[in-house]
């Protein structure tokens, strides 16, 4: 009955409840090892590698010798981060297949979490001479290079790695894509990406990602008008693409009832007016593709997409998979808001971008062991960042801040707690910012979630940012 009930899941997509299934079918006495390794492998999929390191580590317990499970444990170790674990785990599935291109791209990925960049490029560039085009090892090598900031070689290693068909480097491609602005390669490799994974972790995401851009839905064929009557033509400038964030942000609480679609929006305002203080204006002038994906979720009414509207549990659980799938977006654009927050940092003191650059170094592209810790690991680096900058000034608020991580219980609280923290470090920086910080507690007291009080925070964030731009 498990057995069947996560073989539902998993034709659903719903890879973490599949997992569990398996894993309990297994624990229940199945004696079937394959549902341990099912487990280990869905939970990867999902990014719940804590999980999945648990069926790995089940399964090479009662049978060591099954075919990969070395390889599969190294990665889940790695993916969560865990080098005392994750080290001989490596070796020891290097040990047992030392010439296999997938074996060797896990002793990549383990340089580049010890932060051994030189040496991880050139035990990849010596793997790729002998297995030239090997989609793993060209995929862990793209990630070295982003903490190496050669983002033009991580392009390069992350398109080889996607044109290998691997399919985590074609949606990474795809999302680094649309980012810059290439919507016709992005939508090439998000159809890609379907093709081989139709269900799963980012399979709704990429459709999504699809629609915004415009390349249709891929299961129904529509194509809806996404164009956004709101943003200027590129020669507009930066200052119009500011203006234009701003303005629609304030229409926010009227146009959507969902507080998870403002913290999207908000969240790609505080991109725009971060990279606008620190002028870097090439991401602002990017910003038309993130802020109509911005301006759609505005325009679409959740109760829309439900047969029966009226019907409480329908849209219970229709908003918990919206929440999930909005996180997953924003979660993408985590390393934008970083870089960004990095800028800011360093153009409102120049003298401490040394310890700015030390925090911004600590980003990976991986960091998070899902959507909700991975921005709250974000907005606590841009915190570092700022308070940097400010020193001395900001010591109170980093006070306030590390009381209210104490009590934060989760990854959205972490990020409520760290988004307030950003407003109270740059309140002091002007009068006007320091107007609109002020009313972040009588705003708190009304906010009926944790999602609310983070859409609030980046909200007030991001007119903190342009209030000091203005000046």
């Amino acid at each position: 009955m498990l057995e069947a009930l996560g073989d539902l899941a998993k034709a659903a997509g719903d890879w973490n409840d599949a997992g569990n299934n398996y894993r309990e079918a297994f624990e229940h006495g199945s004696g079937k090892v394959e549902q341990l390794f099912q487990a280990g492998w869905l939970y990867y999929q999902a990014r719940n590698s804590i999980n999945s390191a648990k069926a790995f580590e089940a399964l090479y317990r009662k049978q060591p010798d099954y075919k990969d499970v070395k390889l599969w444990l190294a990665r889940a170790y790695l993916m969560d981060g865990k080098i005392d674990s994750a080290s001989p785990a490596v070796a020891k599935a290097l040990e047992e297949k030392p010439e296999d291109p997938d074996r060797q791209a896990l002793r990549v990925w383990e340089l580049g979490l010890k932060v051994n960049i030189d040496e991880a490029i050139r035990y990849a560039t010596e793997c790729l001479a002998r297995a030239p085009g090997n989609g793993e090892i060209n995929y862990r090598l793209a990630w070295v290079y982003g903490r190496a900031k050669n983002y033009d070689r991580q392009r390069e290693c992350l398109q080889a790695a996607a044109d290998a068909g691997l399919p985590d480097a074609m949606y990474d491609f795809a999302d680094l894509c649309q980012i810059f602005g290439d919507r016709t390669t992005a939508m090439k490799y998000l159809k890609a990406y379907l093709e081989k994974m139709p269900i799963g972790y980012n399979a709704e995401q990429a459709r999504q990602l699809l629609i915004n851009l415009g390349g249709g839905d891929p299961g129904t064929g529509t194509t809806p008008d996404i164009t956004p009557g709101w943003v200027p033509p590129p020669s507009a400038g930066w200052e119009a693409e500011v203006k234009n964030v701003i303005d629609v942000m304030a229409q926010a609480p009227k146009a959507t009832e969902e507080p998870v679609d403002r913290v999207y929006f908000n969240m790609m305002a505080c991109i725009v007016c971060s990279n606008a203080l620190g002028e870097r204006y090439n991401e602002v002038t990017d910003a038309h593709t993130l802020t109509s994906y911005a301006e759609l979720y505005l325009r679409q009414n959740i109760r829309s997409y439900i047969r029966d509207p009226d019907n409480p549990a329908e849209l219970a659980t229709f908003r918990t998979a919206r929440v999930k799938q909005r996180f997953g977006e924003i979660a993408g654009a985590c390393d934008r808001l970083v870089h960004g927050f990095a800028a800011a940092a360093k153009k409102l003191n120049g003298a401490a971008g040394s310890e700015v650059d030390s925090w911004d170094a600590r980003w990976s592209p991986l960091s998070g062991k899902d959507d909700f810790e991975r921005l709250a690991l974000s907005l606590e680096l841009c915190v570092r960042m700022v308070a940097a900058a400010r020193g001395g000034a900001g010591a109170e608020a980093m006070e306030k801040y590390e009381a209210r991580l104490t009590i934060a219980e989760n990854g959205v609280q972490r990020s409520v707690a760290a988004a307030y923290a950003i407003c109270e470090l740059l309140a002091k920086v002007r009068p006007e910012a320091e107007k609109i910080a002020a009313g972040i507690d009588a705003a708190d007291e009304a906010a009926d979630s944790g999602i609310s009080q983070l859409a609030l925070g980046l909200a007030k964030a991001a007119q903190i940012l342009n209030a000091i731009k203005g000046k």
